[in-house]
């Protein structure tokens, strides 16, 4: 099995667009030292072609970006990639970094009010 980085890079938004475009810096420090690292891009952040990805490459490190809440992360489109409770065992023993952006009820309920 083949050993490296993965990390994620949805475009589905403008959130997802940032962050993705943020973590060029993440791409070009594997690239310029050799680090093996896949990318999963816009369309390709889908929960299919992750868990593939984990079966057939032995990754230490997988870097996130997308949208989230307490319990999952998105990819693209704000599919689910990982979720505690269903999948959440695909990243035992691995370095997991996460950016996702998350907003909890709270934090919208008084703006739902005022509408």
């Amino acid at each position: 099995m083949k050993k490296g980085v993965l990390i994620t890079l949805p475009a589905s938004d403008d959130v997802t667009e940032y962050l993705s475009a943020f973590s060029k810096e993440v791409v070009d420090f594997c690239t310029n030292n050799q680090i093996p690292m896949t990318q999963l891009v816009k369309n390709n952040v889908t929960k299919i072609k992750f868990e593939s990805l984990l079966e057939s490459y032995d990754y230490k490190m997988i870097f996130f970006n997308g949208h989230g809440s307490e319990s999952s992360i998105m990819g693209h489109n704000n599919e689910e990639l990982v979720s505690i409770n269903k999948n959440h065992s695909l990243l035992k023993n691995i370095i997991t970094y996460s950016i996702s952006f998350f907003y909890p009820l709270p934090f919208f309920l008084p703006f739902a009010i005022r509408l």
